[in-house]
């Protein structure tokens, strides 16, 4: 089942320009790196925007070290 963002992402991220703030709440919120995935697309969806490559991994590989 999907993770929705709804009661975890804060509801003042409601704006497509609230990005870069949503993208730094998810690499600190304490979630698998798969679920912050999710929860950045259901925002995403939410908000109408499309995202790249570079934002999911933003959260996908935040703290993995390479």
């Amino acid at each position: 089942m999907p993770k929705s963002p709804t009661g975890i992402i804060p509801q003042e991220y409601n704006h497509q320009r609230d990005l870069p703030a949503v993208i730094k709440y998810l690499q600190e919120f304490p979630c698998d790196p798969l679920d912050k995935e999710e929860l950045l697309f259901g925002w995403a969806r939410n908000v109408g925007l499309k995202l790249t490559t570079d934002d999911y991994n933003k959260v996908l590989h935040v703290g993995v070290n390479t």
